[in-house]
């Protein structure tokens, strides 16, 4: 997890999921390691993390930013969305 500031000078942590952090992020995030199966090949299956956020529970899958407000609570945000925010070149 890294720590970023977004342009209203909040700052909040944040990592991007990939296959590799899943455990991590569980931990971290205190969420739920399920499995994805692709819809349309269910031979393809991937893990995935049920998120509770400010929004209800969401999925984590691999590519998404999850984001640690301030206060606590956690979001999901996409890569774009995320560098546009943060300002991140990651």
């Amino acid at each position: 997890m890294d720590f970023y500031t977004d342009f209203e000078g909040k700052r909040v942590q944040a990592m991007l999921l990939t296959p590799e952090l899943i455990t991590v992020a569980s931990v971290w995030a205190s969420a739920i390691v399920v499995e994805e199966i692709d819809a349309l090949d269910d031979s393809k299956r991937y893990p995935a993390l049920n998120l509770r956020t400010r929004n209800g529970v969401r999925r984590a899958a691999p590519g998404v930013y999850i984001v640690k407000h301030s206060d606590g609570d956690f979001d999901l945000m996409t890569p774009g969305a995320f560098k546009h925010r943060y300002n991140s070149e990651n």
